[in-house]
């Protein structure tokens, strides 16, 4: 082994797992410590007494991934020779293929370079020698640290504070991130290198974190980091989707849940040391400790305490059971954090919970969940110590489940108060804002449990409004928010609203318009609160749409809605052959009935760059007007007549529109991967439709796959009515209303037509 080469060491200590995370850093450290003496004793000029070889940053710490970068100051006081005797040093690791940050400096260039470069101070604050004049690093690297803990750090806490901030904003938060970045993500091991640059200066903020905590989170990371490169064999600190499932094999977790989880905790912990550090930053930064506090009494056994919300200390809190839900809604609507003294106070005592809730304690509970953006990191205080979920217990499963798909941007936990956000900002829209509220909370509480969510959601909240006290009509009313929460954007995205069967549907559903209100406000909330791929202008037009036809249906009314008048674009289309007009979002394309015209006009409509989301196809006297409602790409909107032109040339064979979209789709790369396969399905949905069999198609998207399914329905005889489309994530979810010479399919037929697609799909 001695006479390995540093790229073999870091090759066999890869290979080598018994090697854990923590341990793995500190032993290819201590390897590369020898690989280096070996290549610098052997330098022609270079003395021991004159020169130091320093490790900094991540190696200083002894953390090395197995594909870090080595960062090394090699001190001097030798005059010119130190040139040569550098370039012997960082040949070697250059031709290893090791990332090197490389810097050759007297004492008193140090000095001077890390007064001026915030980078370079914080790297040599974890310097440690690895080779050479143990006083001349001594001198450097003490040298550095006292000017650091008297001078340098005071002067850099502005600048490094925003750095904090900013990159927090870029990386979001580890926790709750589906992707998370272990290093920089807020939460991650940067925050960590951060907080014990600042303690340096400043020591008595050691009083506001828990050491012990901070090391067990920073070794899930360290150990997690280490598999992600072991796995991906490069420098990685993302941790993809696609690679949770083998990651967490390589950690030995039981599986990728617990893996994540696991992850969220750590990142929670570091995140909350964090934030306290930087929160409390005017009582350790003046040295004030100790000093008369700021405080204002805000109601009975709360007051703000130098902007932290406590309890006061006049208060009896085991005699109080709504005491720790008003001193988080103090907290949010303040915008002040919980002391952290006071969730300690109350993890030890307690207030006994009466079952069902008194009527203090449900007021608390709603007062908490309207308290805007506020309640995010007050719940999140309150489960430092589980105390949210001494309230509700359901929240064990959902606190820090990974939804681990392309769809959701959050954990279920930060998702559920990412949609009480948004939904308190709807409250105005109902006449029950307390039960919208709630609605948004335990819309997916059955998340993190084995089965159907939705499901075990019922059952659940059934439970949960026992408890709370909640009076039987406002329990079965938050009984149907979870049942139905995704009946209106499904609804909406997925069937003909202009078909009368689909109101029917919805109205007999829903029931009354007070649950209508709450569910249009809920589906706004989710979808706001699950990413942009589930909310937007289009999505909010259509449930808007449902929304207004269900309430007429609830009041009796006939919502048929009279076709729009095509005969001027129907009449254009008989003289001149193909005909396409643009009309806000929509594109209306007319053309005489022939083969393959559906799969020609939507190739064409992909290849300039639209995202078909839905389509209305009607014929008349061999005349066929096909409506599409797009979403323009990049490209923005084509010209009709381009696209008149792209028809014409594809119906006529002169282009080869299959070979150009199968060229685009084997290129098309995508934006996220899914946790696990996507399986193509093709179902019947019974009773869907008045007018015409209806076919839900579930498959992976990708480009033209529109195209493709007009093919398949071309081919076997099959008209398209009306077409829906959507897309989860990496999922498409596309509706078809198909009719076979102008009626709806046979049982048989339809099963038939089924297969034939699942089968040329798959």
């Amino acid at each position: 082994m001695a006479n390995e080469t540093l790229k073999e060491r870091r090759a066999r200590l890869t290979e080598d797992s018994s090697l854990d995370g923590v341990r793995f850093t500190k032993v290819l450290a201590r390897e590369t410590d020898e690989w280096l003496r070996s290549i610098i004793e052997s330098a022609k000029g270079a003395n021991p007494k004159k020169m130091a070889l320093i490790a900094t940053g991540g190696y200083g710490r002894a953390q090395l991934a197995p594909s870090s970068d080595l960062d090394l100051l090699l001190v001097h006081t030798s005059g010119r020779s130190i040139g040569k005797v550098a370039d012997q040093l960082w040949y070697p690791i250059w031709d290893q293929g090791v990332g090197l940050d490389h810097s050759v400096r007297t004492p008193k260039e140090v000095m001077t370079v890390a007064h001026g470069d915030l980078r370079v101070a914080l790297g040599l604050l974890d310097g440690r020698l690895i080779w050479g004049s143990e006083s001349l690093a001594r001198e450097v690297l003490d040298g550095v640290r006292n000017s650091w803990h008297e001078q340098w750090g005071h002067e850099w806490l502005p600048i490094l504070e925003e750095q904090v901030t900013a990159r927090h904003a870029t990386h979001g938060d580890l926790a709750d991130l589906l992707e998370p970045d272990l290093k920089e993500s807020h939460g991650g091991l940067r925050d960590l290198n951060i907080l014990r640059a600042v303690a340096i200066a400043f020591p008595d903020l050691d009083r506001f974190v828990d050491a012990e905590d901070l090391t067990a989170a920073e070794a899930v990371l360290l150990t997690t980091r280490v598999a992600m490169h072991r796995y991906a064999k490069r420098d990685q600190n993302r941790l993809l989707l696609q690679d949770q499932d083998e990651i967490a094999r390589r950690v030995d977790a039981a599986d990728a849940d617990v893996l994540m989880r696991s992850i969220s905790e750590a990142g929670r912990t570091i995140a909350r040391a964090s934030d306290t550090v930087w929160r409390r930053r005017s009582v350790w930064q003046s040295g004030r400790a100790g000093a008369a506090p700021v405080t204002v009494r805000v109601e009975p056994g709360v007051k703000l305490v130098d902007g932290e919300a406590c309890i006061a200390t006049d208060i009896l809190i085991n005699e109080d059971p709504s005491l720790p839900l008003r001193l988080a809604a103090v907290a949010a609507e303040h915008d002040a954090p919980i002391a952290l003294e006071s969730l300690q106070q109350l993890a030890l005592a307690w207030p006994e919970i009466p079952t069902p809730w008194s009527a203090d304690v449900r007021t608390a509970f709603v007062r908490l969940l309207g308290s805007g953006r506020g309640v995010i990191p007050a719940v999140e205080a309150l489960e430092v110590f589980h105390l949210f979920t001494r309230y509700l217990p359901e929240w064990s499963y959902v606190r820090s489940y990974h939804q681990r798909n392309a769809y959701h941007r959050f954990t279920a936990d930060r998702h559920l108060l990412e949609a009480v956000c948004f939904g308190q900002q709807l409250v105005s829209d109902t006449s029950r804002p307390d039960l919208l509220l709630l609605g948004c909370l335990f819309h997916d509480i059955g998340k993190g449990h084995p089965g159907d969510h939705t499901e075990v959601g019922i059952e659940l909240v059934r439970v949960i409004t026992k408890r709370m006290g909640v009076g039987d009509e406002d329990a079965h009313v938050l009984v149907q928010l979870v049942r139905h929460h995704l009946l209106l954007a499904d609804a909406a995205t997925r069937r003909d609203l202009d078909d009368p069967a689909t109101i029917r549907h919805v109205a007999a559903a829903v029931g009354d318009e007070i649950t209508l209100e709450l569910l249009a406000g809920l589906s706004q909330a989710d979808g706001l609160a699950t990413g942009s791929s589930a909310w937007g202008p289009w999505k909010a037009q259509l449930v808007a749409d449902l929304v207004g036809r269900t309430k007429l249906a609830l009041r009796g009314h006939d919502v048929v809605v009279a076709p729009a008048d095509h005969s001027e674009l129907l009449n254009t289309a008989r003289k001149g052959g193909v005909v396409v007009r643009l009309d806000g979002d929509w594109i209306a394309v007319a053309a005489p009935d022939q083969p393959r015209l559906l799969a020609t006009i939507t190739a064409v409509l992909t290849l300039t760059g639209l995202n078909i989301r839905s389509a209305d196809l009607y014929a008349e006297d061999g005349i066929v007007l096909d409506r599409f409602f797009c979403v323009p790409g990049p490209r923005g909107w084509p010209e009709p007549e381009h696209l008149t032109t792209e028809i014409h040339a594809g119906l006529s064979g002169e282009r080869d529109f299959d070979a150009l979209i199968k060229s685009r789709s084997d290129s098309y790369q995508q934006k996220r991967a899914s946790a696990g396969d996507i399986a193509t399905s093709v179902a019947v949905v019974p009773a869907a439709s008045d007018r015409a069999t209806v076919l839900e198609l579930r498959t992976r998207d990708a480009i033209g796959l529109l195209s493709r399914v007009a093919q398949v329905f071309a081919s076997a005889g099959i008209d398209v009515r009306a077409a829906r489309l959507s897309t989860v994530g990496d999922v498409a979810i596309d509706t078809f209303y198909v009719t076979s010479e102008q009626r709806d399919l046979s049982e048989e037929r339809a099963d038939e037509i089924a297969s034939r697609l699942s089968d040329a799909l798959s």
